[in-house]
């Protein structure tokens, strides 16, 4: 049928010779009511070109008679109505000059959501029902732009927003303008209405330079002391970028009063938001800043009471003020000589010139009196000969004691508990498992006070991982060496069948606590390894185990990551991190608890000096093994003194083993 129509209209054009523009230009353009004809019919024109009639009769297109072709100007040119086909995107800029704004902004080539189309007019004001930006019913009006907005932006950062000082402002019941007159923050505030920029200053340096223009409408008076600042002139004159502006300090949506926690500027933060410019290296030899700005003021009363969290502490602009921040030259800076009496007895009531000539960025650097640094110098030579002394003291009571002690269990007959061979096993673990947390933490906590030696002798990462790897080969070796010792040698055999876990360690544990809490008379029958040597002993090996592995996964990391999956390595390192505090923290609390702080070995026990203990002691805490060895005729006589040292140690075969044999761990070893 329309090849036919089309056919014959072409025949009639060509017989009149007038063309269907020249026939549709001699016509009167379509009335709203007469697309209304169609386009208010669903069945005619289907769901996505409905139009409400209603739309239409409302706002200021219908105060100024604007037609449907005003906006769809192709209509105008089309000869028949009925079957006009697309004619694309209504036309704004023909009225509007801010359509040419939205042409050069950000919106013009971004899709916010993807798989959507840029936004255009009709996004935020609608395709008909469009109404001036004051009527509250308005998609872009205050109290609706930040919904309207988060249609496309992301509902957390409209949700930031709405929670803001500017969000409660411009909420649902707000006129479009506040009691001063000053109208309601909203999205367009700040980012414009029609020319968008991209709020990331890197993409658009302009944005930050147009946000001093934008907070100036509503903040006139801070926004004049701002632009005579250091941190203005720096940028508003000197274009530098990386000055601090309104939204570096106050952010740009999670904006709140001063005095609410959550602001970036409270009492509390001000601190540390001025150190992420003022601590900043690149910062600070680009624009020649001092360098120890944040640090010397972090030592100070202020920087010191400032990390209890107490608002009532100055901080930065306490001093320097918040937005009228000039160089310390300056007649005009808070922190001028001329204004410092006024600046500092804002908190410190009537204070004197006297008061003002302390130093408030504390640093070792700092200009002080000569009788401070006189006094200084007596101090530290006065602590360090004082601390010294009692050091030395305690040491030469220390020893005393224990050439005491030693003195009196050489008359008392003793028994060897350690072999020759057990004590090196043991020392390697000390030295290996001491080097491993030392270096192991240090890179974890590289400014703890601890870790100054490692700078002092002025070592790198290279040295200390060298020396991390290298102290944990030690207890791999140790552990394979053990492995070996418990199966090939008698001593270790011995060992083992006593190590294993029992029911009986159970049983021992709970009679233990009884008798600790009094509800015994006396304790266990302890045998050579009970649940305490146990526990620890399991411990070590699990301990050597784990921490062997995961390290091994570090240390090898390229080859690891060829065969495992990321997550695997991240996990081994959360291991090897969690183990150490572990492993550290058990030998603290059980094993030296039992070799230093427990009164019967306090302040130390030598065992694993010497490996020996005395009859009375195994008697009285190992009375099981002491039966044991007197059943099997493997202690020495009583009263025999050290000299009974040469006799056998237990589990070493009887009574005709010497010494020799005992020190090398056997006669197997």
């Amino acid at each position: 049928m329309r090849p036919v129509l089309f056919a014959a209209l072409l025949g009639v054009a060509t017989a009149t010779g007038r063309p269907f523009s020249a026939a549709a230009a001699d016509r009167e353009p379509p009335s709203n009511a007469s697309c209304l004809d169609c386009h208010s019919e669903r069945e005619v024109v289907g769901p996505r070109y409905l139009v409400d009639p209603g739309d239409l009769a409302v706002g200021p297109h219908a105060a100024a008679a604007v037609q449907c072709v005003d906006c769809h100007t192709k209509a105008a040119t089309v000869a028949d109505l009925t079957e006009h086909g697309r004619l694309g995107r209504a036309s704004c800029d023909g009225c509007h000059e801010a359509a040419a704004e939205l042409a050069a902004g950000e919106h013009s080539s971004t899709g916010v959501v993807a798989g959507r189309r840029s936004p255009s007019c009709s996004t935020c004001h609608g395709l008909h029902r469009i109404l001036a930006v004051g009527d509250p019913a308005s998609p872009v009006a205050p109290a609706r732009q930040a919904a309207t907005c988060g249609q496309c932006h992301r509902a957390a950062v409209i949700g930031s927003f709405l929670a803001s000082v500017h969000g409660r402002a411009a909420g649902d019941s707000t006129p479009a303008k506040d009691a001063s007159g000053s109208p309601r923050p909203r999205c367009s505030s700040c980012h414009g209405p029609h020319r968008i920029e991209h709020g990331d200053v890197l993409r658009s340096p302009r944005f930050k330079l147009a946000m001093v223009t934008a907070c100036s409408g509503c903040h006139p008076k801070v926004a004049a002391e701002y632009r005579g600042s250091v941190h203005g002139v720096a940028l508003l004159q000197r274009n530098a970028i990386e000055s601090a502006s309104c939204v570096d300090c106050h952010r740009g949506h999670e904006i709140y009063r001063p005095g609410d926690p959550r602001a970036a500027v409270f009492a509390t933060r001000v601190t540390d938001d001025c150190a992420k410019c003022h601590a900043d290296a690149t910062l600070i030899r680009r624009f020649n800043l001092p360098g120890n700005v944040v640090e010397s003021f972090q030592l100070s009363y202020h920087g010191l009471a400032g990390r209890e969290g107490d608002v009532r502490v100055a901080n930065c602009a306490t001093c320097h003020e918040f937005h009228a921040v000039y160089r310390a030259t300056d007649p005009r800076s808070s922190i001028h000589p001329r204004n410092l009496a006024k600046t500092c007895g804002k908190c410190h009531l009537g204070a004197t010139d006297r008061f003002i000539q302390g130093t408030i960025h504390v640093s070792a650097g700092s200009q002080q009196h000569r009788a401070v640094a006189v006094v200084r110098a007596l101090y530290v030579w006065l602590i360090a000969m004082i601390l010294g002394g009692m050091a030395l003291h305690n040491v030469l009571d220390f020893l005393r004691k224990m050439r005491l002690r030693r003195a009196r269990q050489a008359a008392e007959p003793t028994i060897e508990r350690l072999t020759r061979l057990e004590r090196r096993q043991h020392a390697v673990l000390i030295a290996s498992f001491f080097l491993l947390g030392y270096t192991g933490f240090a890179l974890r906590y590289p400014g703890a006070w601890w870790v100054a030696p490692l700078r002092w002798a002025g070592t790198t990462e290279v040295f200390r991982s060298l020396l991390h790897r290298v102290a944990g080969v030690g207890p791999i070796l140790a552990g394979l060496f053990h492995l070996g010792f418990l199966r090939w040698h008698r001593r270790g055999r011995e060992q083992w069948t006593q190590l294993v876990p029992r029911l009986r360690d159970v049983h021992e544990l709970i009679d233990n606590v009884r008798y600790y809490l009094g509800r015994r008379p006396h304790p266990p029958r302890f045998g050579r390894f009970g649940y305490i040597e146990k526990a620890e002993y399991w411990a070590l090996v699990w301990g050597t185990a784990v921490m062997a592995i995961t390290g091994l996964v570090m240390w090898f990391q390229v080859q690891a990551l060829r065969w495992l999956p990321r997550w695997v390595f991240d996990v081994c390192a959360t291991v090897h991190f969690y183990e150490a505090i572990l492993a550290v923290s058990a030998i603290v609390v059980w094993h030296f608890y039992f070799v230093m702080v427990n009164p019967e070995d306090a302040p130390l026990s030598t065992v694993f000096l010497d490996g020996r203990v005395t009859l009375e002691h195994l008697r009285e805490h190992r009375p099981a093994e002491y039966d044991e060895l007197v059943r099997r005729g493997a202690l020495p006589s009583e009263g025999a003194g050290e000299g009974a040292s040469e006799g056998p140690a237990e589990g070493s075969g009887g009574p005709g083993e010497g010494r020799a044999a005992r020190e090398s761990g056997g006669p197997e070893a």
